[in-house]
């Protein structure tokens, strides 16, 4: 509208004619980045002026979410306004607001005084000779320091009005023309009641899009607990399963053994009974497995640094990945230590590799990366349930074509594979979700934009530096005839366990559970040399008859077996150090080799 116009009627149909266009084009609008571009169009349209554009917030910042008219150029060095030091971070004031600077910063920032011509009781800015205006006024009067890119440009006819919503500072709409005199008081008044119409809805559709992103991180989240549900059922069924399997194997395992030592002159019972322990063997490994993803395996701790892990597996790994698939290693310095097995986190390395293989068998590249974790939203969103407090994040990343959508939420699952039936059972992501998960960690599956995909593996850090390694000692434990408690309520365990036993020269005494041990114990205790017993039994526990046993015989030496390390086993105390226990199923060899070590400490210690 040309200041000359009169307000006659025609001017008033003129504008209600304006005004309803625009409300029905925000109506019609389907979203914030179309109502934004129609918006320019039609305001740029219906002022004649040659360029406008609309400032949104965004971070602390007003960058232009849209502009017709200018040039490049210009837009490329006005586009910031926030105040910022040589390294390009934002100024803030005493009040840890941004300094926004100019006289945009004013508008956004609610500085101006009605007082002056320039400025309109709606906190809108305007000039129709912005050459006359700067060499009329100070820096006081323009509330700010002031830039001077528009005047710069030649633009003399300027107009900045403020999209406020609610106390909320939105951003602006900015109307230039290098013609003087282009605006009047009444159509800059006019331009601000629109504005506050695309305020309104700037408002709406940043609502619908807060309300759409909260409903999706809901959904995912809930997916992610279902997730976690359904492993934990499954690990639960598995863990089970394994642990009543392991007692099976331990008597097959042992006995086939204890055969094979007394056939060793008869070729083909020979045979036969190396073909029973092969096949039990390959069992064993698939329950070993089991415990693993059910997070119920026996684990044996250490302080241990993460890029050291990483150096000492790279042996394994290269061969692994093959010819046709390149290893990089980038391993951040300073790292914290951790307390993980090492030698499960070796096999944790392995089986990422092997999958990568496998995701690229026409080549590509790994690359295993280590640093601190930076809790940015976008790894808490990856990693719910972060413990507080530093943590290492080891990342494997394959230059593969990524996971597809509908394989990616089963990729920990067991035996879950796409993998033909007889070219593997799908076991190895579970078992490095199953340690990870085992070892109070947390670990992600995604894809890279571009594909590719990427395991997150991280682990809470330990306030202590990683042990030196002592040297193994040589020594052979020595053979002897002392008096062991057994303790197993599996009858057909306990008999292979006590004949391994006598055959190494022990005098064994048998025990159903606790409270058939504790009157053993009350008989034979001079005599009393080791406990060995299961963990989990009916009644009481091989711990709690641990302490009453002791407390019968000082100086007592337990060996604790279990086919499993369930919660109970870290509640316990068993896997501190110096505690011992065997996991099933164990081999005669590994049980009284285990026998004579705790029994050649006590030797050592001046025990008898």
């Amino acid at each position: 509208m040309p200041p000359e116009e009169p307000v006659t009627s025609a001017a008033r149909l003129r504008e209600r004619d304006v005004t309803i266009r625009y409300l029905r084009l925000i109506n019609e609008s389907k979203g914030l980045p179309g109502l934004i571009q129609a918006s320019v169009e039609f305001f740029q349209q219906q002022s004649g002026c040659e360029a406008v554009g609309i400032r949104l917030k965004e971070g602390d910042d007003y960058p232009y979410c849209e502009a017709r008219g200018f040039p490049r150029d210009f837009l490329l060095v006005e586009n910031q306004l926030c105040a910022r030091d040589a390294g390009g971070r934002v100024l803030r004031d005493e009040a840890g607001l941004p300094v926004i600077e100019c006289m945009c910063g004013n508008v956004i920032s609610g500085r101006f005084d009605v007082s002056k011509s320039f400025f309109t009781t709606g906190g809108s800015f305007w000039s129709n000779n912005t050459t006359r205006l700067l060499a009329s006024t100070t820096e006081a009067d323009r509330q700010s320091r002031t830039r001077n890119r528009c005047n710069g440009a030649g633009y003399e006819s300027v107009a900045l009005l403020p999209l406020v919503m609610a106390g909320e500072r939105l951003g602006l709409l900015q109307l230039n023309d290098h013609r003087p005199d282009v605006f009047s008081r009444e159509s800059i008044v006019f331009w601000e009641m629109l504005t506050d119409q695309l305020s309104v809805a700037v408002a709406k559709f940043r609502a619908d899009e807060a309300r759409a992103r909260a409903l999706e991180q809901n959904a995912e989240s809930q997916a992610m607990f279902l997730q976690a549900q359904k492993l934990g059922v499954v690990g639960r069924l598995a863990g089970g399963i394994a642990h009543d399997f392991n007692n099976l194997l331990a008597v097959i395992i042992g006995l086939a053994q204890l055969l094979e030592d007394q056939v060793h002159d008869r070729p083909k019972a020979l045979a036969d009974a190396r073909e029973i322990l092969a096949a039990a063997d390959r069992a064993a490994a698939l329950t070993k497995r089991l415990l693993v993803f059910s997070r119920r395996q026996v684990l044996a701790p250490a302080v241990i640094g993460v890029n050291e892990a990483v150096q000492g597996a790279l042996p394994l790994l290269r061969p692994a990945l093959g010819a046709v698939v390149g290893l990089e290693v980038s391993l951040a310095g300073g790292l914290p230590c951790v307390r993980l097995d090492p030698d499960q986190f070796q096999q944790v390395l392995l089986n990422l590799a092997l999958n990568a293989r496998e995701a690229m068998p026409g080549g590509g590249r790994l690359r295993i990366e280590t640093s601190l974790l930076e809790r940015s939203k976008e790894v808490l969103a990856r990693h719910p349930g972060l413990a507080a407090g530093p943590h290492v994040l080891l990342a494997a990343k394959d230059s593969g074509p990524g996971i597809p959508a509908d394989i990616l939420p089963h990729v920990f699952e067991p035996f879950f594979t796409t993998k033909p039936k007889e070219q593997g059972a799908g076991l190895g992501l579970s078992m490095v979700y199953g340690f990870v998960m085992q070892s109070g960690g947390t670990i992600s599956a995604f894809n890279e934009p571009g594909g590719g995909a990427v395991f997150e593996l991280c682990f809470q850090a330990v306030d202590q530096p990683a042990p030196r390694t002592a040297a193994p000692s040589a020594e052979r434990p020595a053979s002897g005839s002392k008096t062991i408690l057994l303790v197993e309520d599996d009858a057909a365990v306990r008999r292979f366990a006590a004949r391994c036993l006598r055959l190494a020269g022990f005098e064994v005494l048998e025990a159903g559970n606790a409270d058939e041990a504790l009157a053993c114990g009350r008989q034979a205790w001079p005599r009393l040399r080791l406990l060995v017993s299961d963990v989990v039994m009916p009644g009481l526990s091989g711990t709690e008859l641990a302490r009453r046993l002791r407390a019968m015989v000082p100086g007592l030496r337990v060996l604790f077996v279990s086919g499993y390390a369930d919660d109970a086993l870290s509640r316990h105390g068993l896997l501190k150090p110096g505690v011992r226990l065997l996991a099933k199923p164990f081999t005669p060899a590994a049980l009284t080799n285990a026998a004579l070590e705790i029994l050649q400490a006590t030797r050592s210690e001046g025990q008898d």
